[in-house]
């Protein structure tokens, strides 16, 4: 059984996603009643939940901000800008109460107990259209001055069918939280506990929960709050829920319409209750089908470097095959070859998550930047559904900021001068993002008018760029006085497993990443000599410089008469490297490079072959810079 405050975790960072999407969805339509109700339940389930669940901190943090959008909803206060923003302050400190074995830091805690009296304050205001209205001529009193500017909501009532599986309280749950939970909702006219499944003495599991409940609750919350008190537990229990307007929702994925012949569940309803019970979270679809499950991430990790293994010892068997001539273990092996690239290509994709995931984040970002240079930013995002491996987005993030403070402060203009050409106060910061030959790309580009850029160091430019030829890819950066700022990021689809071009020094055998090579020529000696023995090879009439890798990584031994030079392309420059052999295209399985060997230039990782033996991954990008000054003398 999973440790329930790692589920609860889980499910409150993907809460804490949703709640700060609706609350820059409500920047842009701060009067969408619909985005309030969806904020305000996401907070009643972080408080409920994490009381349930022992984040005390967290609940009683969040729970004067539930009650201040519990106002809001209700008409009795204005929902503005700062509102929103402290609010979206808050979420990020909510962060930090549930992460794990993190001491809040002093100033975080100190801006938490500020923005509790903050929330606190806002949330004890008189409404100020309480004492705006004017009286009736019948001389009401407040009280009912107030009742005529505020109508109770209407009741609902709900039946529930709740019994929890055996192992309910080794998850560390307590049904009677649940049950207090959904008091703290309205008031429980009703409660049956369940007890026929309890065993004789003899046979009772004392660890084990055999209670059920059947409940009635009248409430002015919707069915969405009722659920969200069995958020948590809702795959280790039997849920059913019915509302008296015929709404229904079961812990079996459907929510249906249905007459209301009664108001207790009947036997065959109970029967029809089910869930998976499972570790992981399940989602399903409309007709009750489970449609998706939420899995550790910890456990697709495991499942891809497994997955690496398998590729290296099918490698190893197509080896064999070739080397016995066995037609019979070499149909076998194409065989595999095939299942194994449909199932590498398939648990991949359970690693990928789609960009707009981090949309928000940069969103936020950039109104916060922009309000720090006194200017206006609008955003636009185009291809968010693209999808990219979890481990490269949750890197690429930094980078991303990056280009969009580089935008904001080097490149926009002022909200006043942008006025004077006609142009929209607000600058454009336009992210896009597509698939593009076993790649990702990512453009960020603006509507600026630069009149100069500062250096790249002092930009940050720099830093880009190291960390995103860290993640195999490549960055390029359009930049011209007078014109929009426009930058490009390439990346790999998945850092576990790549696409290599295998070359040969001597004995050893190296990998270059495929997606960097364009091109591989022949090397004479007396192309070499043609060139007077510069470094440079002539390819359909451009000059092209080379790298010696057999010099540059200190081979001993004189070169064969003909050498392979393996052409790429970094950011549109072509440089080769001379190697004694390309052996071809490889599928590698790229490992931890470790400690010991972190430090050693132009090798980023190392794969098995399968043999058995090692070939080391060449870090193109960063021998060329290393080389950079000898590559300008050679071509001229």
């Amino acid at each position: 059984m999973e440790n329930p405050s790692g589920i609860f975790r889980e499910e409150a960072v993907e809460l804490l996603v949703v709640l700060e999407q609706h609350l820059l969805d409500l920047e842009k339509n701060p009067g969408s009643s619909e985005l309030i109700n969806e904020v305000f339940r996401a907070l009643h389930t972080l408080k409920g939940s994490g009381s349930m669940f022992g984040f005390t901190d967290l609940a009683s943090f969040v729970h004067n901000i539930e009650n201040v959008f519990d106002r809001v909803r209700k008409g009795e206060i204005a929902l503005d800008k700062n509102l929103i923003d402290l609010t979206l302050e808050a979420r990020d400190l909510m962060k930090l109460l549930i992460a794990l074995d993190v001491e809040v830091p002093l100033e975080n805690k100190k801006r938490i107990e500020e923005l509790t009296a903050i929330f606190s304050r806002l949330s004890a205001e008189i409404p100020a259209s309480e004492g705006k209205k004017t009286a009736e001529p019948s001389a009401k009193n407040d009280t009912e001055k107030k009742d005529a500017v505020l109508p109770p909501a209407a009741p609902h009532t709900f039946y529930i069918s709740f019994k929890p599986h055996h192992e309910f309280f080794a998850s560390g749950n307590n049904p009677l939280n649940i049950i207090r939970e959904l008091s703290d909702l309205g008031t429980l006219v009703h409660t049956r506990v369940l007890t026929d499944a309890i065993p004789d003495l003899k046979t009772i599991n004392p660890e084990f929960c055999y209670l059920g409940w059947e409940l009635e609750l009248q409430t002015t919350q919707d069915i969405n709050a009722v659920r969200d008190v069995f958020l948590f537990v809702e795959d280790i229990c039997h849920l059913k829920i019915k509302a008296a307007d015929n709404e229904v929702f079961s812990s079996s994925g459907a929510v249906e319409r249905v007459a209301m012949a009664a108001t207790t569940l009947t036997e065959h309803e109970k029967h029809d209750i089910h869930t998976s019970g499972g570790q992981q979270v399940a989602s399903h679809s409309p007709d009750g089908e489970i449609s998706g499950i939420n899995v550790d991430a910890g456990k697709l990790d495991r499942l891809i470097g497994l997955l690496g293994e398998l590729v290296t010892i099918q490698s190893r068997l197509s080896q064999v095959a070739d080397l016995k001539g066995d037609t019979e273990l070499t149909a076998i092996s194409q065989e595999l070859d095939s299942l194994t690239g449909e199932l590498r290509d398939n648990a991949l994709k359970l690693s990928m998550l789609p960009i707009d995931s981090i949309f928000p984040r940069l969103e936020r970002f950039a109104f916060s930047e922009a309000a720090s240079h006194d200017k206006l930013v609008r955003f636009q995002f185009s291809g968010g559904d693209t999808e990219l491996d979890k481990g490269v987005l949750s890197r690429l993030l930094e980078p991303l900021v990056t280009l969009i403070s580089f935008c904001i402060r080097f490149s926009h203009e002022d909200t006043v001068s942008r006025l004077e050409y006609n142009k929209d106060p607000r600058a454009l910061v336009a992210i896009s993002a597509w698939h593009s030959s076993g790649s990702v790309c990512l453009s960020v580009e603006d509507d600026g008018v630069p009149a100069k850029f500062p250096d790249s160091d002092s930009s940050g430019l720099t830093k880009v760029q190291k960390i995103i030829e860290d993640l195999r890819g490549t960055f390029e950066a359009r930049l011209m006085p007078g014109k929009p700022s426009g930058f490009v990021i390439k990346l790999p689809l998945n850092l576990a497993i790549i696409e290599g071009l295998m070359i040969r020094l001597g004995d050893r055998l190296f990998v270059f990443p495929l997606s960097l090579v364009e091109e591989c020529i022949e090397l004479t000696r007396e192309d070499q000599n043609k060139h007077y023995n510069k470094n440079v090879v002539m390819v359909r009439g451009q000059i092209v410089p080379f790298i010696s890798l057999r010099e540059k990584l200190g081979f001993d031994g004189s070169p064969p008469d003909v050498q392979q030079v393996v052409i790429i392309n970094q950011n549109g420059r072509r440089v080769g490297f001379a190697v004694d052999q390309v052996v071809g295209e490889y599928q590698t399985v790229l490992k931890n490079w470790g400690k010991f060997c972190s430090n050693t230039p132009g090798i980023t990782g190392a794969t098995i072959l399968g043999d058995g033996s090692i070939a080391l991954i060449v870090d193109l990008p960063v021998l060329i810079d290393e080389e950079s000054n000898l590559i300008e003398e050679d071509t001229f």
